[in-house]
């Protein structure tokens, strides 16, 4: 979400999902969205929300070949400084 227009739609959004269970405003969204420990990713289809999730840390497992795979995680800002080798031994 990096302009206004899509943080009101996003807020609009969301408010229009919990039905007034929940108010979210676009001030507390900037906020939470400005602290280091808070990530926001948000799904839409088309002009629909469909999925958002806000929390501390996120962590990803991809294959590194998969280089299709980590090019969205990448332009979203993610590292990978680990590299893990997974094995495999079929036991008779």
């Amino acid at each position: 979400m990096e302009t206004q227009e899509e943080r009101i739609k996003y807020t609009e959004a969301e408010n229009n999902y919990y039905k007034g269970v929940v108010y979210r405003s676009v001030n507390m969204l900037e906020w939470m969205m400005a602290g280091p420990e808070f990530h926001t990713v948000a799904a839409f289809d088309g002009d629909e929300l469909v999925g958002s999730v806000m929390c501390c840390e996120v962590e990803t497992l991809v294959q590194e070949k998969d280089e299709e795979s980590m090019l969205p995680l990448k332009s979203m800002g993610y590292s990978f400084p680990v590299k893990l080798e997974l094995f495999s031994k079929d036991i008779q």
